[in-house]
């Protein structure tokens, strides 16, 4: 007879030590959570770092709605309109969803959380770039990177 079986044979499932599924997904999307709010810190963080450095970056920054994980950034380019740049990350009831639209998509890009952060950080060196430059010669030198 098998250990923990009753006396008709049958076992008692409750002593066994199986893994419990539900908790090992819970812990799974949990972790998927997490990584939600530390890849939306990250991408605000270096916002903020950056608009401390260049005051001029203020300008671009439209909105950093932190209750819904959205990052609008705009930018005017020259016999232009105002493009805007879209940072998003939804958490929808079984997902985790990092979206991006940048000027000129027709629709948003559903991407993985370290492209997303690339996207961001490629678009913020960009408008960097773009202000280092529009400053006059003898003011580039002045600013130093770190």
């Amino acid at each position: 007879m098998a250990e923990n079986a009753d006396e008709d044979g049958n076992c008692d499932w409750k002593h066994h030590e199986q893994p419990d599924v539900v908790e090992n997904l819970a812990k799974e999307y949990l972790a998927e959570l997490k990584e939600v709010d530390v890849t939306f810190e990250k991408g605000t963080a270096v916002l903020e770092k950056y608009r401390a450095k260049y005051p001029e970056l203020a300008s671009y920054i439209r909105e950093i709605v932190r209750g819904q994980r959205r990052i609008e950034i705009r930018q005017r380019l020259e016999g232009e309109d105002i493009n805007l740049h879209l940072f998003a990350i939804r958490v929808l009831e079984d997902e985790a969803r990092y979206e991006v639209k940048l000027s000129g998509d027709a629709e948003h890009k559903t991407v993985k959380p370290p492209e997303w952060l690339s996207l961001l950080h490629d678009k913020l060196a960009r408008i960097v770039a773009k202000i280092l430059y529009a400053e006059k010669p003898r003011n580039r030198k002045s600013r130093t990177w770190t």
